[in-house]
């Protein structure tokens, strides 16, 4: 004890007025708020005054080791929650934006309808206006045909009644020489 007591002296702390052994030796201290409540269990558990409850030095390296390993773990875990936050927020961003590019399409193929509506309307428009000019057409052509056929028919007439009153001949020279 002698030798322990002359360590501890030798590294006592300026903030109190006790040494480190008699701070230690009726089990106590004043736990820093510095350091993880997991070494201060710790600390508290190496203090007992009862050595046979103190822990031995393998098993303290061994509860340090499976600290160390569950800090390992924990610090994957962080890791794994914020990978999966990150590609969570990712995925949102890209479903939003997928949804705003089908929600753009949906209304371009509306605008293509509206627009091929009314390129078949305009088509529609424009064949029965053809067919509007055809049967004119057809109608001025009937009515040609008609006048054509009555002068003629009328030409005829005049010439045989001219031939048999005996001015035929020169009417149908005339004629002749007219056309």
């Amino acid at each position: 004890p002698q030798e322990l007591r002359a360590k501890l002296d030798y590294h006592a702390c300026a903030v109190s007025s006790q040494s480190p052994w008699e701070m230690v030796h009726p089990g106590q201290y004043d736990p820093s708020a510095r350091y993880s409540e997991e070494l201060h269990r710790m600390v508290n558990w190496m203090l007992r005054y009862n050595p046979a409850h103190r822990p031995s030095s393998s098993h303290v390296f061994r509860v340090q080791h499976q600290n160390n390993k569950l800090h390992t773990a924990d610090v994957k875990m962080r890791l794994v929650d914020t990978a999966q936050s990150t590609l969570q927020q990712e995925y949102n961003q890209q479903k939003k934006r997928l949804s705003q590019q089908n929600y753009d399409m949906i209304q371009r193929e509306k605008r293509a309808k509206s627009q091929e509506d009314s390129i078949r309307k305009r088509e529609a428009n424009l064949k029965d206006r053809e067919d509007q000019v055809r049967e004119a057409l057809l109608c001025i052509e009937r009515e040609k045909l008609k006048t054509s056929r009555a002068k003629t028919v009328h030409m005829d007439r005049t010439a045989h009644d001219d031939r048999s009153c005996g001015r035929g001949k020169r009417l149908h020279q005339i004629a002749h020489y007219i056309t």
